[in-house]
């Protein structure tokens, strides 16, 4: 029952059809001007998600839901529809449209609803906003039995986020909501986690196979953007900001057999902005969705890549535009397995250094020339020369620095390895350990974890 109800949010958005609402109700934009355009939004991306359709009249927000939309609205987000399609559930009920026959038998025989009398649903009786708020606790597994859903729902709502305490809703919630806010309480409740669970109702409803996940990806990341950049306004920082965040929130791998037998969800931007674990491709389509979302061009190419065996296999990354000059980036190879620290060595670099272990088809892609937004040229930890390498790891021990990360270029590897860090760091007779890591590909020398001696030795 709790994985039933859990999964019920995905049909409450879908409440459209062809039969008789009720009388015709005064819309509020002929009374007055305004809108609701939290709710126009909502419809919209609900929309996209296959989680809501309307009706022949449109989304029609401004005037009171029935009890039978609500009905077919719940089962959508339960990801139940095609089974309610079917048919295959019988009520009791003589007044059910036939575009609610289903999704009404399958609430009643789920034990989700139940009916104004013995035989009758009261499918055309509008319904109030307790009565659709139990209807979204329900999907979020939250109970009648454990939870007093419908009697509590209105604390619940509020607690979870799903309503304001100022919503007229929340103020007086036997009263007939309208479809928009039906709508909004719907879509808040798909980045809500499930009820004893960490997964959301869109995670649910993406692993599942119910949403279109390219939609359900665009729909998290027009959620993201905004919160993740706040009030930065330089493309450059807010790129920044996104792969930082990209880095920090996903491990590199495949989701369980279980989650994604297929290995096909992996791949997909919606498993890094939310999963925490996918692919180059989830790295490369998030970083899309993100930037997309925040007016930022991003490009998203396909190639290879030379892997640690030596060989070139299909890989995935994106092309970022900073003050109309397009730099490449692999927010993947910036992750690497086993790695935790945060990197910048593919962070907006040039055709140039990306074709050192990339490759693609250049023909069909914007050049990438341009060094100003490249993280080392920007914050001045680019060097060219040996004396440059070495006064840099002198000013930081001097002034007792713990890490120091550089990109040489050009990089020899007869100039500049493990021998001569050590000897510029220990030669100063302060340095009493370190560790470091060389990337040879990209020229970047990352020194960390720097101990002094109480007193300069030799």
């Amino acid at each position: 029952m709790k994985k039933m109800a859990a999964l019920i949010l995905a049909g409450l958005l879908a409440w459209g059809g062809t039969g008789v609402f009720g009388a015709k109700p005064v819309m509020a934009s002929e009374t007055s001007v305004w809108r609701d355009m939290e709710a126009e939004t909502a419809a919209e991306s609900l929309k996209a998600l296959n989680l809501f359709a309307g009706t022949q009249n449109g989304f029609e927000l401004y005037r009171t839901g029935t009890r039978a939309e609500g009905a077919v609205m719940l089962v959508r987000l339960l990801g139940r529809e095609k089974d309610a399609a079917a048919r295959q559930s019988a009520h009791p009920f003589l007044d059910v449209p036939a575009w609610a026959d289903g999704q009404v038998g399958l609430l009643y025989r789920a034990g989700l609803t139940s009916g104004v009398s013995n035989h009758a649903f009261g499918s055309a009786q509008a319904i109030t906003g307790r009565q659709f708020g139990a209807f979204v606790l329900r999907a979020l597994g939250y109970t009648d039995t454990t939870d007093d859903a419908y009697a509590r729902a209105i604390p619940l709502l509020i607690q979870l986020g799903l309503l304001d305490a100022s919503d007229p809703v929340a103020t007086d919630p036997d009263k007939p909501v309208l479809r928009g806010s039906m709508v909004k309480m719907a879509s808040r409740a798909l980045a809500v986690a499930q009820k004893g669970q960490a997964r959301t109702l869109m995670d649910v409803l993406v692993i599942n196979g119910q949403v279109p996940v390219q939609a359900a990806g665009k729909w998290l990341a027009a959620s993201l953007a905004p919160k993740l950049l706040g009030k930065l306004d330089d493309p450059y920082e807010q790129i920044k900001v996104f792969h930082d965040w990209l880095v920090n929130r996903n491990t590199y791998g495949y989701l369980t057999a279980k989650d994604d037998p297929t290995r096909a969800l992996s791949s997909e931007g919606y498993t890094a902005l939310s999963l925490g674990t996918g692919v180059c491709g989830a790295y490369a389509k998030a970083m899309q969705m993100l930037c997309g979302a925040s007016g930022l061009p991003c490009g998203l190419v396909q190639g290879e890549a030379l892997g640690a065996a030596g060989s070139w296999t299909g890989h995935a990354w994106n092309q970022v535009m900073v003050d109309g000059q397009w730099y490449q980036m692999d927010v993947t190879f910036d992750d690497p397995i086993g790695v935790t620290v945060l990197r910048y060595n593919y962070f907006n670099v040039t055709d140039a250094d990306l074709s050192k272990d990339h490759r693609w088809d250049r023909s069909v892609f914007p050049a990438c020339t341009a060094v100003a937004a490249n993280w080392f040229v920007r914050t001045g930890r680019n060097v060219s020369t040996w004396p440059e390498f070495e006064n840099s790891l002198s000013r930081m021990v001097e002034t007792r620095g713990t890490e120091i990360t550089l990109r040489v270029q050009p990089f020899q590897n007869s100039l500049y390895n493990e021998t001569a860090i050590r000897t510029v760091l220990t030669g100063s007779g302060t340095v009493s350990g370190y560790t470091h890591s060389l990337d040879r590909v990209m020229g970047v020398i990352r020194v960390t974890n720097v101990k002094y001696f109480k007193e300069p030795v030799g």
